[in-house]
């Protein structure tokens, strides 16, 4: 039997500090002369960074105020959509107080019929056509539409078609005017009158920019002490014995009379905004709000 023994492998043993350091210390002057390499390489730009600093700040200042003039006027929430939204709104609260008085009116032609024997009489009148015993209804033809003096040729309409030339014929007063426009001059004016009609209806968008008002409605008796919800009760009974509507306002409990206190019916009392046109001590109300 063969009791030799082989070599024994390397062992390895763990570096000791000191070991690391100095190869720290060995490497520093390496690594001081390629830091100097590197500042030596950048001077020229960094020396023309320094000398553009304030061109560079003003540039970045414009871009700043160019993208926060983008934002505000044609972001998510600019004035762009801001005034969208708010002809919108206008359009649907002026749709709601037509809505609002038609139904007013409804209501009171129902309680009028169910009381009033003259409005009952009116109705079957004018709707079921019913007369009083002895009375003779007449009734008026409707009246005949004038013949026109135009004159059609299809033949000749349909070559000038082929040809790109529309035969225009207008009657104004009995007396007939025709021209032949080409179809460039017919789409020429469409488009002038569509981009006059965009730009007048921007601008007048841009122009409606009715105050809010906020306060109390009110009466003029009771003033400024109908300017809570408990006297809710008492402004009703002033406005129904004569007394003028007013608005108490929230900021500084001015009085102002309203022009038509019809746009206000049924807010007697109430704390509303109002939209409208504010002039000296009165105020004509376009839309209510109730808050």
């Amino acid at each position: 039997m063969d009791f030799r023994v082989g070599k024994f492998s390397r062992v390895r043993t763990f570096p000791r500090p000191e070991d690391g350091l100095r190869a720290v210390v060995d490497r520093a002057p390496q690594a001081e002369a390629w830091a100097e390499r590197c500042l030596e390489k950048s001077r020229p730009f960094r020396a023309a960074v320094y000398a553009a600093r304030r061109r560079l700040a003003t540039g970045a200042v414009l871009l700043l105020t160019a993208w926060l003039f983008l934002h505000v006027m044609f972001g998510a929430n600019g004035m762009v959509i801001y005034r969208s939204k708010r002809v919108e709104y206008q359009k649907l609260q002026a749709e709601i107080d037509r809505l609002q008085r038609e139904n007013d009116g409804y209501t009171g032609q129902i309680k009028a019929l169910q009381n009033d024997p003259k409005a009952i009489e009116k109705e079957a009148r004018e709707q079921l056509h019913y007369t009083r015993p002895g009375e003779v209804v007449y009734v008026q033809p409707e009246p005949q539409k004038p013949a026109t003096n135009a004159i059609f040729h299809p033949q000749l309409s349909g070559k000038l078609c082929g040809l790109g030339v529309v035969p225009v014929t207008l009657e104004i007063s009995g007396y007939r005017i025709s021209r032949r426009m080409s179809m460039r001059k017919v789409i020429s004016l469409c488009l002038l009158l569509c981009m006059v009609c965009f730009l007048v209806s921007f601008a007048a968008a841009g122009d409606d920019k009715a105050p809010t008002v906020k306060g109390w409605v009110s009466d003029a008796k009771c003033g400024v002490k109908g300017a809570n919800a408990g006297a809710a009760g008492c402004t009703k009974k002033c406005l129904a014995a004569g007394e003028k509507m007013v608005v108490v306002t929230d900021d500084d409990q001015k009085i102002l009379s309203v022009d038509n206190p019809d746009a206000l019916k049924g807010h007697e009392g109430h704390h509303v905004a109002l939209s409208g046109q504010v002039t000296g001590d009165s105020i004509h109300v376009t839309s209510v709000k109730m808050m």
